[in-house]
């Protein structure tokens, strides 16, 4: 009895946006006044192209695992998960916030 190793094909997520959602994570991606959040909506904006998650992070210099991160926050609220800023690195004065 031989035991043949049959690869088993790996399933593909398929990361949809509608038309109209697309136009706004563009729309995002290019003026949002901070770097994070443009990034965001790139690595949201090149899945729904079809790109895989690992080519996206190559592309933007991030992990794959946050490329998911950003496309899950997405799936679940919108443009709007996208614009919040939640990292844990140094705080940094972010000149583009209105003056208190």
């Amino acid at each position: 009895m031989t035991c043949k190793n049959k690869k088993h094909p790996q399933k593909k997520q398929k990361f949809h946006v509608v038309k109209n959602k697309k136009e706004e994570l563009r729309n995002t991606a290019f003026s949002h006044p901070h770097p994070d959040i443009q990034r965001k909506c790139f690595a949201v904006l090149l899945l729904s192209f079809l790109f895989s998650a690992s080519l996206v992070a190559l592309i933007l210099g991030i992990s794959a695992a946050s490329v998911r991160n950003y496309w899950n926050a997405y799936q679940k609220e919108g443009v709007d998960a996208l614009k919040i800023i939640n990292h844990k690195g140094k705080k940094v004065l972010c000149i583009h916030m209105p003056v208190l």
